[in-house]
């Protein structure tokens, strides 16, 4: 899937700068998803705030 999504990126030809807005939108998410995290009891919903973080650390790693 995220071999996919990279070739996806690269095949859109999507400028350097752009590529830059991108990753720095990304880490902007996971901050705020690692801040949300922490101040979050136990349940369901932190579940899916960790999977979502989860996904978006993937995301970051694979477009780098």
């Amino acid at each position: 899937m995220f071999e996919t999504l990279r070739a996806l990126i690269a095949s859109l030809s999507i400028p350097s700068a752009s590529r830059e807005a991108i990753n720095r939108e990304l880490q902007k998410q996971i901050a705020e998803l690692e801040q949300g995290i922490k101040s979050m009891s136990q349940g369901s919903e932190l579940d899916k705030e960790i999977a979502k973080l989860d996904h978006f650390k993937a995301l970051d790693s694979h477009l780098q």
